[in-house]
């Protein structure tokens, strides 16, 4: 038939070696395209990560060029850097998801870091290329405003990105910051994810998530900054060609 070319059919014996039916069950399988399941194999580094990723495929919807965006974006490696820059969540307990909504590290692949010299140059990049930063955030994030405007009687004030985590039913604050992490940042965070939940979100919403991004944090700052805090994360943001030093770094660390 059609399709059974010798170079597919090694490939087919290779797949049948590889996995046994009880790994990755019957529905994963049949929901992955041949092609897609053959990208997994050829990419991995070992069998743990082929099992990751094809998990991870059946359970965000990733297409094959995704697939491959993945691997690109090393995002087995960063799977086993454990955020530690977070804290507990009100409404969900899941440490699964809590792992979800608060990365270790974001990669801006699509961001070309000579062109970015502050805080405001950043946010703009990201705006332009507000898809890939979603896809990067993870699934479930749906954009509701940059420069989100608070009143506070003649004061305002401004929220660089506002998103809705829609598994959660929750808003998300996220301050941009081009300088290493300071405590003061989680003041500013506290005051916009507090007024939130007190002027916005409606009886039906968890409480505002927070979320800081920078591209350096001391772990212990930050833990220590978080204490006795809810919903609030610290994560740090990398461009593509500083995230294989990072990640060989921190794995190193965590083991």
């Amino acid at each position: 038939g059609n399709g059974y070319s010798t170079r597919n059919l090694k490939r087919m014996a290779r797949f049948s070696k590889i996995f046994a039916e009880m790994e990755i069950g019957p529905q994963v399988a049949a929901q992955i395209p041949w092609i897609t399941l053959d990208e997994i194999i050829s990419k991995s580094n070992s069998h743990k990560e082929m099992l990751w990723y094809i998990n991870e495929t059946h359970r965000n919807g990733w297409s094959r060029s995704m697939v491959f965006n993945q691997f690109k974006l090393k995002a087995y490696e960063r799977s086993l850097v454990e955020p530690t820059t977070s804290s507990n969540l009100i409404d969900n307990k899941d440490s699964d998801l809590t792992k979800e909504l608060f990365k270790d590290t974001y990669v801006f692949d699509f961001i070309d870091p000579s062109h970015i010299k502050n805080e405001r140059e950043l946010q703009a990049t990201l705006l332009q290329n507000i898809s890939k930063f979603i896809l990067e955030l993870g699934n479930g994030f749906s954009f509701v405003s940059e420069k989100y405007k608070l009143k506070v009687n003649e004061d305002s004030y401004e929220i660089d990105l506002l998103f809705y985590h829609i598994p959660t039913h929750a808003y998300v604050v996220i301050e941009l910051k081009t300088t290493k992490f300071k405590p003061e940042y989680i003041g500013q965070l506290l005051f916009y994810t507090n007024y939130i939940d007190t002027f916005i979100k409606s009886e039906s919403d968890s409480h505002t998530i927070g979320i800081v991004l920078c591209p350096e944090a001391d772990g212990f700052i930050c833990r220590t900054t978080l204490l006795n805090t809810k919903n609030m994360g610290i994560s740090k943001y990398k461009f593509l060609e500083e995230l294989p030093e990072y990640l060989s770094k921190r794995i190193k660390e965590t083991k």
